[in-house]
């Protein structure tokens, strides 16, 4: 009988993957390359399913507000993950052991969701997807305040660059900033709440987080959109289902990759999603990404592979210490 370790499995907030400690099999199938391929096969999948939930998102701005937009999405969601938790945890999501911490990861996925979606109506998609790829600088610096973790210069320097190409993206003090760039940067601070919080859940299993993720939201999204409640139209439910549908089948396709190899390996082909973003966006809206946004994506993105290799290097020494 093979012997089990530990391996992190991903559970997406928007577009920020944060792991989960659980037991999977063992270190050497971990390793196995064609199990390797295919996770990284997903990887770049889901990036496709989360960019074709963006452009449904932003070709439903002319027919409901970014409120029943990120309904849809939590409405599928729901429909994708309780069942399926239920099958897997039975009562035992009822009690998860830390009832305030799940309640502040919902909260901070909401959060995420909401302020990408309603950026939207003012920022082209790849804009506004490579501005949340920031994430992991307030990933970081709030793990520093709340779980007392230790960060290298190197990773500082990492997070600096990344924050100057955000700047550039952004372009502030000049005739193209828009105050519409703060939403994206708000998603990823929520995002990096939730992250956080994630961190602190290792007790509970990744069906029993993603239930109440799943079920808080689609409670909250619900009250908050319950004002503006109307019949929807035929165009509002085809690209309300497609935008949902799209955010499911890319969280699903993440957490499956993320227990066939390790988080090291697969994170910077997470990046790719601003490369589905640019194309998906030429292909629907005609639209080309501006110099400024090429320019700051590329240096987000090599920070964010560099810092998945020094995280790489950084597991492989404790390792094999």
């Amino acid at each position: 009988m093979s012997s089990t370790t530990s391996l992190d499995v991903v559970l997406p907030i928007g577009r920020t993957s944060v792991a989960v400690s659980r037991p999977v099999a063992d270190r050497a199938a971990c390793r196995d390359d064609s199990r390797t391929l295919v996770a990284i096969g997903l990887i770049v999948a889901s990036t496709l399913a989360f960019a074709l939930s963006d452009i449904a998102a932003k070709l439903l701005q002319t027919a409901a507000g970014a409120d029943r937009i990120t309904w849809w999405r939590y409405c599928v969601y729901f429909l994708s993950v309780v069942p399926f938790a239920v099958g897997r945890e039975g009562r035992a999501l009822l009690r998860p052991r830390a009832p305030g911490l799940q309640t502040l990861r919902a909260l901070g996925a909401i959060g995420a969701t909401l302020f990408f979606v309603y950026s939207l109506a003012f920022l082209q998609i790849p804009e506004a997807t490579a501005i949340t790829f920031v994430s992991p600088i307030f990933i970081m610096a709030l793990s520093i305040v709340f779980l007392g973790e230790v960060v290298g210069i190197r990773r500082w320097a990492a997070a600096a660059v990344s924050f100057v190409g955000v700047l550039i993206i952004v372009q502030p003090g000049t005739a193209g900033f828009s105050l519409a760039a703060l939403l994206p940067i708000a998603s990823a601070i929520s995002g990096a709440i939730a992250t956080v919080a994630t961190r602190r859940l290792l007790a509970d299993s990744a069906e029993t987080t993603m239930a109440w993720t799943a079920t808080i939201g689609i409670v909250i999204c619900t009250l908050v959109a319950l004002p503006h409640a109307s019949l929807p139209s035929l165009y509002e439910v085809t690209y309300g289902v497609a935008t949902g549908v799209g955010f499911a089948v890319g969280q699903l396709l993440i957490v499956t990759a993320y227990r066939m190899a390790p988080v090291s390996i697969l994170a910077p082909f997470s990046y790719v999603q601003m490369l589905s973003a640019g194309f998906l966006s030429l292909a629907v809206f005609g639209v080309l990404p501006t110099v400024p946004t090429l320019i700051g994506s590329a240096m987000i993105a090599a920070c964010g592979v560099y810092s998945a290799h020094r995280e790489r290097r950084r597991v492989a020494a404790k390792t094999n210490g």
